[in-house]
């Protein structure tokens, strides 16, 4: 079996289907900080540390786009996140936003099959180079070579991708650390009173993080 990567510089975002919706994420977190706080699962702690990493991307969004695009798969004729979870969530926070970049890894017989269902808006990425070329004409940030793209295995067009970085020199320090933003928002929390929860409104607020590392 074989595999194949496509890209869209604008997708639409209502037709892409998160891992988990902004409601879910703030769902599951207040769920978390109501009973289990001392004792949090993993998933708990995912979910925590996720809601720094979004609160950060709602603000970066006023003076910068998402130039990294979603990994997507497609699964039961829907496209669904493997990777990029939180841009998607910021931008749900962010209502002007209406689409996104996106790739999609896609078993090639049925891309094959069903080519008439991608539009002229899906590129077929032949390499790590032809994506670099493909994301330095879209967006202002530049890559200096497909030696920028790292994924889990060398050869994408053998298994499904499951994960990309694009490894852009002015996204070094955007808040990747899962354990460092746990730390902050666990220690945000602590300052707050025992009744604070998670709103949509919450993603809004400006927040020194730095102060709770």
């Amino acid at each position: 079996m074989s595999y194949t990567l496509l890209y869209n510089q604008d997708l639409l975002i209502n037709t892409v289907k998160p891992v988990l919706t902004i409601e879910q994420l703030i769902y599951q977190s207040n769920d978390a900080i109501n009973k289990r706080r001392r004792n949090l699962t993993l998933t708990d702690k995912d979910n925590l540390a996720r809601l720094v990493r979004v609160n950060w991307i709602v603000h970066d969004l006023d003076n910068n786009d998402i130039i990294k695009p979603i990994l997507l798969r497609f699964k039961n004729f829907n496209f669904e996140v493997v990777t990029g979870d939180s841009r998607l969530q910021a931008l749900q926070v962010v209502p002007k936003y209406q689409h996104i970049q996106a790739l999609l890894t896609i078993q090639s017989r049925f891309y094959e099959d069903h080519a008439n269902q991608f539009n002229d808006s899906w590129i077929q990425i032949m390499n790590k180079g032809h994506l670099c070329d493909v994301l330095n004409q879209r967006n202002k940030y530049q890559l200096r070579s497909g030696d920028r793209i790292f994924t889990n295995y060398h050869d994408w067009k053998a298994k499904e991708l499951d994960w990309i970085e694009i490894a852009y020199d002015e996204t070094s320090n955007d808040m990747h650390s899962d354990e460092t933003r746990l730390t902050q928002i666990l220690n945000y929390l602590n300052a707050q009173e025992n009744s604070f929860q998670f709103t949509r409104e919450w993603f809004k607020e400006t927040i020194d993080w730095s102060s709770y590392s």
